[in-house]
């Protein structure tokens, strides 16, 4: 495997980690600020398969780390055995993570160098937000800005915007 390869796979499974890690039960808000930043730096790379690649990991790592508590709940308390419930969340975590290709995929368009990227990557990553709780019933659960739930000086913005702002905010 190229060295590239390696590199790219591990800035997303770094991303999707410390997203991860800015969620409520892990609750290290601060860390949401710096979450897509290893992500991002290598995006300017051959083609658009490295994004696919960063996005994939980042992707697959985060939405695990919110997800992973459904396989036992329908086992649980949903009748299904535990092999189901755990394809069920893996089918869920691998939904969830083509957002976050998306976003990679997306970005990756744009000159990093530009003033407007950060404007280009926080309206993206809203976008698929809301998409994400919307599209195919919704899945509005673990957004980023929820991750700002004890910062009361940001939180004053999803008094206008929702959510959707804090996030915007944070990317």
């Amino acid at each position: 495997m190229a060295n590239w390869i390696r590199i790219s796979l591990l800035a997303g499974a770094l991303s999707g980690g410390l997203i991860v890690l800015a969620m409520p039960k892990p609750d290290f808000g601060y860390v949401a600020y710096l979450c897509l930043v290893p992500g991002l730096t290598l995006l300017p790379g051959p083609g658009r398969y490295r994004a696919l690649l960063i996005g994939g990991a980042a992707g697959v790592v985060s939405c695990a780390g919110k997800v992973y508590w459904i396989a036992e709940t329908l086992a649980n308390y949903g009748g299904l055995s535990f092999a189901v419930g755990a394809f069920t969340t893996a089918l869920l975590t691998v939904y969830l993570s083509l957002y976050i290709v998306a976003f990679f995929l997306l970005v990756s368009r744009f000159d990093p160098a530009s003033a407007l990227f950060p404007w280009v990557c926080a309206s993206a990553w809203v976008t698929l937000e809301w998409l994400q709780g919307h599209l195919l019933t919704g899945f509005p659960w673990m957004l980023l800005g929820y991750s700002q739930h004890q910062m009361l000086p940001i939180l004053q913005i999803a008094r206008i915007c929702g959510v959707y702002g804090v996030s915007f905010l944070i990317v």
